[in-house]
């Protein structure tokens, strides 16, 4: 309402302002006109004075004269005539501008109050305006701190239903984990035998093509400690003539002469550990989990056999393979050599029978 109040207000100011200038310069026109008439009333004048004077010279002359007189008189009167009609026209002109500034002032003091008026209306709008807003923004307040509760709320509700869905969920596990009990048992047995069936394959592959992997068929569970023992050193033996190492790490491109008294070394370390020193070390793995990364390794190894034999080229022992995995899964060559070392060492410490029985 305040703008289109000031928009109408603009409006008519505008057009009195338009109004003005038509009438000053009308002023202006009829001021010229005035001056017009009162220079031709003082050439007038001066040409009745001009003609009195040829009068009198006429009258000195004679009679053949009185003609021109009279039509000089006739003439003059004309003049005169003209003279009164200026006058007049010069007195109506004056009277027009008077009513033309009356009429001006009149219409200024009307829009002088309306401006006030409105002025005055823009103020209380304004200060309405400005009291609205802040009750509105005390409502914004109160609403935000109400849907805030009712998040609360809602947030409450939501974590109650989750611990009530919880403890039925954790009810019906535990009625699952008894009714599970009496036949968990049972297949304890055929568990710990696929995990170890699982773990010789595992380290029968990552024996070095040296070694007799004959003697591994019919191997019980607890001696691959001791052919891991013999078949290090016999592959020692046997590369002892090919490379002396210094006990290096080797990059994933290395070759064999390089790689294999690493990895009979790698062997000896995993070795060394069993299941006490693995749990102090806090490096002791679940069998599920190494049956994971068995499983992981082995899905691996599938698809590089694929590329390989899809580029003709001869499939890559998992020795190396291993090793390539680990390096590409840390971030330093000390670090990948560590977790290999953690992956053989509880592979080794899970056929250890007593450490087996308390896995």
């Amino acid at each position: 309402r305040a703008d289109d109040a000031r928009v109408t207000w603009e409006r008519e100011r505008a057009a009195l302002e338009a109004e003005l200038a038509a009438l000053q310069s009308e002023i202006g026109a009829r001021g010229e006109n005035n001056t017009w008439l009162e220079d031709s009333l003082a050439e007038e004048r001066a040409r009745r004075a001009e003609a009195e004077k040829q009068f009198r010279l006429a009258q000195l002359e004679g009679e053949e004269y009185k003609e021109k007189l009279e039509a000089l008189q006739q003439e003059t009167n004309q003049y005169a005539s003209n003279f009164e009609y200026a006058k007049d026209n010069l007195r109506s002109v004056r009277v027009g501008f008077k009513e033309l500034e009356d009429s001006y002032a009149g219409r200024i003091l009307q829009l002088t109050t309306k401006a006030e008026q409105l002025t005055q209306w823009w103020d209380q709008e304004r200060t309405s305006r400005l009291e609205v807003e802040a009750a509105l923004a005390q409502a914004n307040e109160r609403l935000a701190s109400m849907e805030n509760s009712t998040q609360h709320l809602r947030l409450e509700a939501e974590r109650f239903r989750g611990e009530l869905t919880h403890t039925e969920e954790e009810a019906r596990k535990q009625r699952a984990l008894v009714h599970k009990a009496g036949t968990g048992m049972k297949t304890a047995g055929a568990v710990l035998r696929w995990y170890g069936m699982s773990m010789r394959v595992a380290l029968r592959d990552c024996f070095p093509p040296q070694a007799d992997i004959g003697i591994m068929a019919g191997c019980p569970l607890s001696g691959l400690k001791d052919v891991m023992m013999q078949s290090v050193g016999l592959v020692a033996s046997s590369a002892e003539t090919s490379i002396s190492t210094d006990g290096g790490i080797p990059s994933a491109a290395a070759g064999p002469g390089e790689f294999w008294p690493f990895w009979n070394k790698t062997m000896q370390k995993a070795s060394e550990l069993d299941g006490k020193a693995l749990r102090m070390k806090a490096m002791l793995l679940a069998p599920r989990r190494i049956l994971s990364r068995i499983a992981n390794l082995y899905a691996r190894k599938i698809l590089m056999d694929q590329v390989d034999d899809r580029a003709g080229k001869p499939r890559q022992h998992m020795a190396t393979f291993l090793w390539e995995m680990m390096l590409l899964e840390c971030d330093s060559p000390a670090k990948a050599l560590s977790s290999l070392v953690t992956f053989l060492g509880n592979i080794l410490a899970f056929t250890d029978p007593p450490h087996l029985a308390g896995w």
